[in-house]
């Protein structure tokens, strides 16, 4: 089946509890486009990655309703350097994504051949560079002086009519919540390289010993293409 048509299936029966280890980010992606420009914001310029980041997600998540257009213009100010970089990373990210996608027969997974593996291996790791590919062209569009605020705009309408018909991140939460349930449950050397190169390896080791609501919203995060 082809990676832009991803199969969305019923989510498997994940667990209920909840880490309190859950990262600020995470909690920033389901916010709104203004607030996780916000956080993702202060995390270029910090550097940081899973931690220090609750100041800045709690300022973000009041970016709502008429503060969404106050918020857009205050990170409109040097988004395109911004860009700049995230572009920069986004290309490594993919170029990465890329080999794992043409090595991955390679890699000793136990799991190969059962269902979880092949649609990890078949449907999620081309979706996610699907993802990376769309985030790579924009950010490049947004780098161009003169370009990033009505490409800023561009995406503030999307996610507003995606909202309206109720698909905003549908496909993005099922291939998150795939993933998260095979790097959990298998020993899976595939999954553990995707999820290494999402975050990092020392990042991978810990996220998977949390629980499956822990760890789907933090890679649905790295699956955005914004």
């Amino acid at each position: 089946m082809p990676h832009n048509n991803i199969d969305i299936r019923p989510p498997l029966n994940f667990g209920k509890v909840v880490s309190r280890h859950r990262t600020a980010k995470a909690v920033a992606g389901g916010v709104g486009s203004a607030a996780y420009y916000g956080v993702w914001g202060a995390q270029t310029a910090t550097g940081a990655t899973l931690t220090g980041l609750a100041t800045g997600a709690a300022a973000a998540t009041s970016a709502t309703g008429i503060g969404l257009v106050v918020a857009g213009t205050a990170l409109s100010i040097g988004y395109a350097g911004l860009a700049a970089r995230s572009a920069y990373k986004t290309n490594n990210h993919l170029n990465a994504l890329k080999k794992i996608n043409e090595n991955r027969k390679s890699y000793s997974c136990p799991c190969k051949g059962s269902v979880a593996h092949d649609y990890v291996s078949g449907q999620v790791l081309p979706y996610i560079i699907e993802q990376k590919s769309k985030k790579l062209h924009r950010k490049m569009v947004e780098a161009t002086p003169g370009i990033a605020s009505v490409e800023y705009a561009r995406k503030a309408v999307k996610n507003l009519y995606k909202r309206s018909q109720g698909t905003l991140g549908k496909k993005r939460t099922f291939a998150a919540e795939w993933l998260a349930q095979h790097l959990i449950s298998h020993d899976c050397e595939l999954a553990n390289a995707i999820v290494a190169e999402l975050y990092s390896e020392e990042e991978m080791l810990w996220i998977r010993t949390q629980d499956n609501d822990v760890v789907a919203p933090l890679l649905e995060l790295k699956l955005k293409s914004v």
